[in-house]
């Protein structure tokens, strides 16, 4: 059982944002990969072994708290989701999944990254009105310049077939934003990203599994050289995007989307540059897949572990390896909105309250797992629950299978964390007659449940607002 799950906070928002600004009150900025690996060298060094007591040891922690941020449906949540190995957040095609931010962490040693998943960023009416959406949309930009580096997601496939202003606009922004720190009116003058008040940012172009291959380098030149332009224009003050961003109208559709791509229309492209090499005001370009296993995932992974600079972890470890600051409880609830999302898109109302009630581990070392949807009206309970409850049991399967799975992978990825650990105490300390030194104490890891059991119930309650 999780720590603290007894206990749950039902305002996975306020918490959230909390942890967040808690966490990185006192952060360091970002670090590049040769520093972050200085400093791990450092860390490693053995102990003093004279005459003097050696110091007690505590591993020395590093920790990157990253902002993941784009226009809604980019795939935000996925690439979340795919990079901690577990649904923390609900990923789904219905526009907006995401309405609070999420963290989620995952870590390698002493190293670990906290990803805050933040609502889908639009500009324009929807955001200068007022109301909710505004709010989100100033709390998500909040969020990413408290962060040490953010991540702009964008759906490479779609922006490749028809440019999306909502994207040029965010990218115009994020140039905007980190040419203030720089030296925005010399021109030519290159652009400093590590001195801007905003967190230095990668541009990761998601969803190249969907391009087709013989297109598919074209395709991401284009959209990168499309992206870096509007946002090197941005942060030497030349571009046309308004900080409010002001959308320009969609661009035509062509008959063939790909045609210019293949030497048509426009011209060719630079290539790509290696993942994670700077490109404009950008700190790193990735192309990826946030599919399982995708592509491109090892590198980003890789590189955000790299950049990891000293610090306490967001998510402190638990023997159950849960990956986020809500547990595996919280994680069960986001799997559950996922899949009522996917379900029925259209057909599921935004005002749904997914909440976890309740958590046990059972005498046979199966985890029992109760979570609750709360609904505003009959017509819509009915709408979940379906014939003889029939859809609602094919949310709660699915949603049982990726956290089973989910917990699993965790507890398997713990255990070996432990024995590592255990392992460098051991060689450390000398082994088991080394000295006067006690010998190194495995850390406590829970075993996997035997099983999972998830039990969905959706109940009425007018009153009940969005807390996903």
């Amino acid at each position: 059982m999780h720590p603290g799950a007894s206990a749950l906070s039902w305002s996975v928002c306020s918490r959230a944002g909390a942890a967040w600004r808690a966490s990185t009150s006192g952060r360091a900025r970002f670090a590049s990969a040769p520093a972050a690996a200085a400093s791990a060298a450092a860390a490693a060094r053995p102990p003093d072994t004279g005459d003097t007591p050696p110091p007690a040891r505590s591993p020395t922690t590093r920790i990157l708290h990253a902002a993941v941020l784009g226009a809604p449906n980019a795939g935000k949540s996925s690439l979340t989701n795919a990079l901690v190995g577990a649904p923390v957040a609900a990923a789904s095609p219905k526009t907006n999944t995401t309405a609070v931010p999420l963290l989620g962490a995952f870590s390698a040693g002493p190293a670990q990254v906290a990803l805050l998943d933040l609502p889908g960023l639009v500009a324009g009416g929807a955001a200068g009105a007022g109301g909710a959406t505004a709010r989100r949309v100033r709390g998500a930009w909040a969020h990413a310049a408290e962060a040490g580096l953010a991540l702009l997601v964008v759906d490479a496939e779609r922006q490749a077939r028809r440019p999306d202003p909502r994207v040029v606009a965010l990218a115009g922004r994020v140039g905007a934003a980190i040419g203030r720190g720089s030296d925005g009116g010399s021109g030519d003058a290159p652009l400093s990203p590590s001195s801007s008040p905003f967190p230095p940012t990668l541009l990761i172009l998601n969803k190249m599994d969907l391009i087709p291959g013989r297109e598919r380098e074209a395709a991401l030149a284009h959209v990168a050289a499309d992206l870096v332009a509007v946002a090197v224009a941005a942060a030497r003050g030349a571009g046309e995007v308004e900080e409010g961003g002001r959308e320009a109208p969609p661009a035509p559709a062509a008959a063939d989307p790909w045609a210019s791509l293949g030497g048509g229309n426009r011209p060719i492209a630079p290539p790509l540059p290696p993942p994670g090499a700077p490109l404009g005001p950008f700190a790193g370009v990735f192309a990826l897949s946030s599919l399982k296993g995708g592509p491109g995932l090892d590198a980003l992974r890789a590189r955000l572990l790299a950049s990891a600079a000293p610090g306490p972890w967001a998510v402190p470890p638990s023997p159950d390896g849960a990956p986020t600051d809500r547990g595996w409880p919280g994680v069960a609830a986001q799997a559950v909105s996922a899949e009522l999302f996917t379900a029925l898109r259209g057909d599921v109302p935004y005002t749904l309250d997914v909440r976890p009630i309740g958590w046990a581990t059972l005498a046979d070392g199966s985890v029992r797992g109760e979570v609750e949807v709360l609904v505003p009206r009959r017509a819509v309970r009915g709408i979940l629950v379906g014939t003889g409850g029939g859809r609602i049991r094919a949310v709660g399967i699915a949603a049982r299978a990726a956290v089973k799975e989910a917990m699993a992978a965790a507890a398997a990825a713990a255990a070996a964390e432990a024995d590592a650990a255990s392992a460098a105490e051991m060689v450390d300390g000398g082994g088991e007659g080394g000295g006067d030194r006690p010998p190194p104490r495995r850390r406590p890891v829970a075993a996997p449940p035997t099983d999972f059991h998830l039990i969905v119930t959706v109940r009425v309650d007018p009153s009940g607002g969005r807390r996903r």
